[in-house]
């Protein structure tokens, strides 16, 4: 069910002088609670500003579906900083990685002809603007110019992407699924176009392209009969003794042979195995679980895309699974080698290729959405670190908390500087990030295997997402209905 089209919402800036010179035009948008009308039939509100600070101010309260900044009136200016976009621009774009302001591309210059029409476009093009009008005939050019931006007949895709974050970052990520799916209106997640998942978020993405919806997860993932089968313990922490075997047996008989080796250490080495748990078990469920009537554990048999990243363990090179190429290996072993995050689980084995954790060398595969035509991303990222003040905090709380710490703190610098990038590098995307508050990590363990508080974990994400949403609603609401979803404020 598509939702109802929204009228959109426009900024339009004018310098003083445009202003006082086009009055009698610009006296029709005096109203903005009052769309106007365009040739073709399409309506738009529009937001009139003359003063540069306030536009700022007020952008940034309101979502809007496209921005005009009319230099026409700085003709005389002679470098573009001393413009009305120019002094305007730095203070918008400043806002990176915000979902309260629409994206570069929905950023329009207008500029009068002259000898500085070809300096100023340059200059609008190295900020990866939606582009430029030269001196457009009438009001009405504009604001069609800005309704095709707003409304664009090919909106692209919406994608999910969901990053790893061990057992517990697996509850707080079904958590803030559950208040998404239940904050949308006559539509679910599972209707997105896009899913790619890293480690936990691999597991969660493979049921997700399966049009399983996320309280079914939940159910599951808390020992109950829903869609899928009940998650276990003895499934998620089967001991990796085969392996064990395998190499005390090897060094037998290398003692044997007479091959022993010299170093204790190199010898202790040797016999200790790759991981703690095996994995079999879980791989077993997922393939058993994908394979029931109604799924599927081929790639291509999927009616959306779903992308499963990992880590080539002897190459160290990223490995997304579902690419072409990539798409013949069964989701669920995919997803058990995204999900090899050693020393925990052991690594999984494809096509002669032993593959680990993809958090090792990407923590979110925004990335590949992006290049599969995904334009607005929603990221869960759980892997923030502890933030606290107190000097020593960390280290009072042990060995395990601290490698953990240093870790997460690795793996979030790196997530945010894929964030901060696509800003720039994809100028039509939108971006909004889930992830825990100061407050929510006071109730996480900092532990990436904690499956005994899964309750209080998955409920504490719920009531957080569900409160981020009320902040954003009015953001995340504009730009779900440009894909065709209604939102609902919890």
């Amino acid at each position: 069910m598509k939702a109802p089209e929204q009228t959109p919402h426009v900024a339009l800036i004018v310098g003083p002088k445009i202003h006082a010179a086009r009055a009698a035009e610009l006296a029709a948008l005096a109203a903005p609670d009052e769309a106007v009308v365009l040739p073709d039939g399409a309506r738009v509100h529009v937001h009139l500003y003359s003063d540069p600070a306030v536009a700022v101010e007020e952008i940034r309260r309101r979502p809007l579906g496209a921005i005009l900044i009319d230099n026409r009136g700085d003709e005389g200016c002679a470098g573009f900083g001393e413009t009305t976009a120019g002094r305007v621009l730095p203070s918008l774009l400043a806002s990176a990685g915000s979902a309260r302001i629409a994206p570069r591309n929905a950023v329009i210059v207008i500029l009068p002809r002259g000898d500085s029409t070809a300096q100023h476009s340059y200059a609008i093009g190295t900020l990866q603007l939606g582009g430029v009008l030269i001196d457009p005939p009438s009001l009405a050019e504009i604001l069609s110019a800005a309704h095709r931006v707003a409304r664009p007949s090919e909106p692209g895709k919406i994608a999910l992407c969901l990053a790893g974050g061990g057992i517990e970052g697996m509850f707080y990520e079904v958590g803030v699924l559950r208040a998404l799916d239940a904050a949308l209106d006559g539509r679910v997640i599972s209707e997105f176009d896009v899913f790619s998942g890293i480690s936990a978020g691999a597991v969660l993405a493979a049921f997700l392209a399966n049009g399983v919806r996320p309280a079914e997860i939940a159910d599951a993932l808390h020992g109950h009969e829903s869609r899928i089968a009940p998650v276990t313990r003895a499934m998620l922490f089967d001991p990796n003794l085969g392996e064990v075997a395998r190499r005390v047996g090897g060094a037998v008989a290398d003692m044997a042979r007479g091959r022993w080796l010299t170093s204790p250490i190199d010898s202790a080495m040797k016999v200790a195995p790759n991981a703690l748990f095996s994995g079999d078990k879980l791989r077993e469920y997922l393939s058993r679980e994908l394979s029931k009537p109604g799924m599927t554990n081929d790639f291509t048999k999927l009616g959306g895309r779903l992308f499963i990243g990992a880590t080539d363990q002897d190459s160290g090179a990223h490995v997304t699974f579902g690419t072409e190429g990539l798409d013949d290996v069964p989701i669920s072993s995919a997803v058990r080698a995204s999900a090899a995050m050693t020393p925990y689980y052991a690594p999984e084995k494809i096509g002669g290729h032993y593959y680990v954790d993809g958090i090792f060398t990407r923590s979110i595969d925004l990335d590949v959405a992006v290049e599969h035509g995904a334009r607005l991303v929603i990221c869960i990222d759980p892997l923030t670190p502890v933030q606290m003040d107190e000097p020593g905090f960390a280290s009072g709380r042990g060995g395990l908390f601290t490698t953990v710490q240093s870790v997460k703190s690795m793996i979030r610098t790196r997530f945010s500087e894929v964030i901060g990038r696509a800003e720039e590098s994809y100028p039509e995307v939108t971006v909004f990030v889930f992830s825990p508050t100061p407050k929510d990590l006071e109730k996480m363990s900092g532990t990436l295997m904690r499956f005994f508080y899964r309750t209080e974990t998955e409920e504490m994400a719920f009531d957080s997402a569900q409160r981020r949403i009320a902040a954003d609603f009015e953001w995340l609401a504009a730009d779900l209905a440009r894909y065709g979803f209604s939102l609902r404020r919890p």
